[in-house]
């Protein structure tokens, strides 16, 4: 959205701005974005460093001093993130943009602009960097600099703006049909059992790309906006017939720089060795290129450079079956299909099938994150019962059928020309405005709430960026949960920016405790976190400063929890024990309240524990411990204790030890195997740790005091777990403050800090204040008086 109301601004602008001063016009639209997205300090930097690296390009001559240079330069970012220091993680949108207009703009330039007869203006070059669209987007299409520069509007102007509405429209159609697979299709890896769920784990990630077409329609659309004539960039990719088809159809102008770049060069250096040698090589060579540029991609957005088994095997699979296509024998399939077009028509479709399922597999090894889970999903398949063997057969029989069908149709009444019309056509304009009206009419009210009752599903998922279970439990997940979704093109959480800046151990506020808690605050500092203030006591905790010993005549509780309850994404006089002790405190109130906020983010309930003994809060003599639950503790500690087996970790607690050795996990086991071992211990795991945390309680006359937090997706799954969670913790006498359902009224949006960020809002926190404050009036107090 913000990108497309900086685009539209410009463009009514851009419109008045007379032909000579366009270029220099948009590649001011686009710095003064770049400091609307990511604010005035990361925008400094990345454009400071990018001029530094751009004079270098034009005014170093000797090409062994340019090369040099850059080399150097290049350096001294790729160190700083390599060291993952406070700065350079806080400061994340800065690396992150100058290496979406580096990765492949800077090899691009560099050969493209010696081969360049007449050099172009100097606000050319500039705006080839710093086009507008990719201010606000990291995922960035490979944009040809020859291309650029001879394309500006080498149509007439109005031809080109059209184009540009017209795939910008496509775009966002492209997005909303990626919501609605994403988050009521898309199968996660946890959800793979047997052959069925593996084909639709597969099939729905591979059908997922259609998220990074949507967004380079978007990108490219608003370029043509500003009247560079860009070329199409995907080609009907689920269409294609063979991997030497999908490689010509899948993101065009990736696959034109490689060939640009990297194929012709090492070609025609050794194409001495034979035609069919020297093609061959120069494409495996180019897929294993191919392979480091997306670890090079993802190291400038995650700030690691992964160096995985399943993107070997990926990149040179892939590379492989292309290069293949080279010993293919070539037949006259024009003069086969005037003979015997069914024949013809079927061999394509089965073709298709083949090359969409083929890349679905294949997709689905590169989507995890170790070959030994790809593994796991594989060995479930093959186990499978027989009978689903067939029953795949029998649908994929019957899709084939199907779709020789509608090939055969689509061929004879040539329906491509209809729904993919050329974009100068009044038909493209039809379909834009067809799209469009579509898209607009499923905001409406009255139409998503009668579609999602008559179908019986959340609409939400359709109308804002929302997280499905899985990416939302990694979002909130523990410390070393870094990268977040396989590839990350196809989840939400990938278009998150600042990522390191949103990881609180990247902050100048964390203070890394070895073991298995690992995780602290440091005392006496204040940051920025998510663009809110956050700051921490000399006791290294988020709030005010508190006397050890209570002040006479004061009622002291402590909240414990994780980021919830910390205020990841909220100011500090935003916090739910800020704005309960307020009001709390009023100037008639007969005693005084304090809420002690020991919370921190990635803390779940083992966690909270361990705090609770190693930093001894018994000494702050509170009488009341409030801990904040989401419903997934069992979930949560059984992933702790993944975690801690895996890093070598003492473990805290004998009954630890022994759900341990009774599972039988082993380190060569995959993460989901471990945790499915773990999972018929998990209840009694659960029922000891929370004993432990009364036991303190009750050593130290306190009273506990269990709050279930939902998040506001609150999942039917989420409810269940909580109902297992609630009758633990009140046989074992915790009072309990269910806070379900709280959220009925109010809109949802506004009760979580964004459509990404799933921590609760000001909103949200000063809710669940209320609902406390009320709880303490009417129940908590006057409870204790009667005992007292």
């Amino acid at each position: 959205p913000q990108l497309i109301r900086c685009s539209t601004i410009g463009f009514v602008i851009y419109v008045f701005i007379p032909a000579k001063r366009k270029q220099v016009f948009f590649l001011l639209a686009s710095l003064i974005a770049l400091v609307y997205f990511i604010g005035w300090m990361d925008a400094a930097l990345g454009i400071g460093y990018t001029l530094i690296l751009f004079t270098a390009l034009i005014k170093i001559t000797s090409s062994r001093w340019r090369i040099t240079t850059v080399v150097l330069l290049m350096a001294l970012p790729v160190g700083l993130l390599i060291q993952k220091g406070a700065w350079a993680m806080s400061h994340m949108s800065a690396f992150s943009l100058f290496g979406s207009m580096t990765i492949y703009r800077l090899l691009i330039f560099i050969y493209d602009r010696k081969h360049l007869k007449q050099k172009p203006a100097l606000e050319a070059d500039l705006a080839y960097f710093f086009m507008l669209p990719n201010m606000a987007l990291n995922l960035f299409p490979a944009v040809d600099y020859t291309r650029w520069i001879k394309n500006f509007e080498s149509e007439k102007a109005l031809l080109i703006q059209k184009k540009g509405v017209q795939w910008m429209v496509l775009g966002m159609f492209h997005l909303i049909l990626y919501r609605i697979l994403y988050f009521y299709w898309a199968l996660p890896l946890t959800g793979v059992e047997d052959l069925h769920t593996y084909i639709w784990h597969s099939c729905s990630t591979y059908a997922l790309i259609i998220r990074l077409s949507g967004l380079f329609h978007l990108a490219v659309g608003v370029l043509c906006l500003f009247g560079y004539n860009m070329q199409p960039i995907f080609d009907n990719y689920f269409l294609a017939n063979s991997f030497s088809d999908i490689w010509r159809r899948l993101n065009v102008y990736f696959r034109d720089f490689m060939v640009k770049i990297f194929y012709y060069p090492v070609y025609f250096k050794i194409r001495h060795l034979g035609n069919q040698k020297a093609t061959v090589i120069s494409i495996l060579l180019m897929f294993i290129i191919s392979w480091m540029l997306h670890s090079y991609q993802w190291f400038w957005f995650k700030g690691s450079f992964p160096l995985k088994w399943v993107d070997v095997i990926f990149w040179n699979t892939f590379g492989i079956l292309v290069a293949s296509s080279v010993f293919l024998p070539k037949g006259n399939w024009q003069k086969k299909a005037e003979q015997t077009p069914w024949f013809f028509e079927g061999l394509q479709m089965g073709k298709i099938l083949t090359t969409f399922l083929a890349m679905s597999l294949l997709w689905s090894l590169w989507s995890v994150n170790t070959l030994a889970e790809w593994s796991r999903m594989v060995s479930l398949a093959i186990r499978s019962p027989l009978h689903q063997y067939v029953q795949l057969a029998l649908v994929i029989a019957s899709i084939w059928i199907i779709g020789t069908v509608l090939y055969r149709l689509a061929e004879r009444y040539q329906w491509p020309a209809f729904f993919n019309p050329q974009p100068s056509s009044g038909l493209a304009s039809f379909w834009s405005v067809a799209m469009l009206a579509g898209l607009l009419t499923l905001q409406l009210s009255p139409v998503h709430q009668s579609i999602g009752k008559s179908l019986g599903v959340d609409m939400n998922g359709v109308l804002s960026a929302k997280l499905s279970a899985e990416d939302a439990e990694l979002q909130v997940d523990g410390y070393y949960t870094e990268l977040l979704f396989g590839n990350n093109l196809t989840s939400p959480l990938a278009s998150m920016k600042t990522p390191g800046g949103k990881q609180f151990q990247h902050t100048e506020g964390a203070r890394i405790i070895p073991g298995f808690r690992h995780l602290g605050m440091n005392p006496n500092t204040s940051i920025q976190f998510k663009g809110k203030t956050f700051t921490i006591n000399s006791w290294g905790f988020r709030d005010q400063e508190y006397s050890l010993v209570p002040p006479p005549n004061t009622i002291r509780s402590i909240f414990m929890g994780g980021s919830f309850v910390a205020g990841s994404g909220v100011a500090d006089e935003e916090v739910v024990d800020v704005l309960l002790e307020s009001r709390m405190n009023t100037p008639d109130a007969p005693v005084r309240y304090e809420f002690l906020n020991m919370g921190c983010p990635h803390y779940d309930l083992l966690e909270c524990v361990l705090q609770f003994e190693e930093d001894h809060l018994e000494r702050f003599e509170p009488q009341y411990l409030f801990y904040f639950s989401h419903g997934k503790d069992l979930h949560r500690n059984n992933k702790d204790i993944l975690k801690a087996f895996k890093q070598d970790f003492h473990l805290p607690y004998d009954f630890l030890t022994e759900a341990i050795e009774k599972s039988g996990i082993s380190k060569n086991m995959t993460d989901q195997e471990i945790l499915e071992r773990l999972q018929p211990y998990g209840e009694d795991i659960l029922k000891n740790t929370y004993r432990e945390l009364m036991n303190h309680c009750t050593r130290n006359g306190i009273t506990p005091v269990w709050v279930y937090w939902p998040t506001v997706d609150n999942r039917n799954v989420q409810k269940e777990a909580k109902k297992v969670l609630r009758r633990i913790v009140e046989e074992l006498g915790f009072i309990v403050v269910d806070l379900e359902g709280i959220y009925a009224p109010y809109d949802k949006h506004e009760l979580t800090v964004s459509a990404e960020d799933i921590h609760p809002s000001p909103q949200n926190h000063q809710l669940v204040a209320d609902t406390l404050y009320q709880f303490i009036q009417t129940t908590l107090l006057p409870n204790a008086e009667g005992q007292n």
